[in-house]
Order: structure tokens, then C-alpha cells, then sequence
């Protein structure tokens, strides 16, 4: 697919997006599908040589993606982001001790999954 071809299927793309329960995307998920699609245009199987971010065939894509993201947000049809406490000394240790997470040496492939 050419880099208008796909201007035009991005532009209806963002337009239509939403979760599966028909509810729309935050916008940081609407940016980071855009960022995922980019990094896959690049790995070597397409190896386009042009971002979709910053290529100025993509300049009115982009465009109406931030405008879809700024009615989203004004309209009030997304939540904010709630951002998580860290977790505490003691909690990181209780997980230590129960075997939950493992220190980065560990031989158990299983284990250090399960810390990542």
C-alpha cells in the first residue's frame, strides 16, 4: 500500500475506533495505536522508509487525529488517567518473601517472567 492509500484508510481508521463495548479510546491509547502502527511500517518485513507521524503526506491524518482526541477529551467521553500509588518498601518486600518476584539472578525462566 502506498503512503496515500494509507493516509486515506488511517484518516477513516481514527474516525471509527473504539473499544469493543462501542466506547471510544483514551487518547494516549489512540496515540500509542498510531506509535504501534508506525514501529511496524519500520521492522524489516516493510521497512518503509517514512514515518506515519512525521511524513507530510500523513500531515492532515495526524491532524484529524488530534482533532478527534481534543473533541473526545472536551466532550467529556473519556475518563482522565488515573495514575496508581507506587508500591511501598514493604509491599515490594511481602512479594519477595512470598515468592512472587525474584531477584534477577535467578535460573527459573518462569520466575523471571513473573518479576518482569
Amino acid at each position: 500500500m502506498e503512503k496515500f492509500e494509507l493516509s486515506i484508510c488511517l484518516k477513516k481508521f481514527y474516525a471509527v475506533a473504539r473499544k469493543q463495548e462501542g466506547r471510544e479510546f483514551k487518547v494516549s491509547t489512540l496515540r500509542a495505536i498510531r506509535s504501534g502502527i508506525d514501529r511496524y511500517l519500520k521492522q524489516s518485513l516493510q521497512n518503509k522508509p517514512w514515518s506515519i507521524i512525521g511524513d507530510p503526506v500523513f500531515e492532515r491524518v495526524n491532524k484529524t487525529l488530534n482533532a478527534i482526541c481534543k473533541k473526545v477529551t472536551r466532550e467529556g467521553k473519556i475518563g482522565p488517567v488515573i495514575h496508581k500509588h507506587p508500591i511501598t518498601c514493604e509491599q515490594l518486600q511481602k512479594l519477595y518473601e512470598s515468592g512472587e518476584i525474584t531477584d534477577c539472578d535467578s535460573n527459573n525462566p518462569r520466575k523471571l517472567l513473573q518479576t518482569a
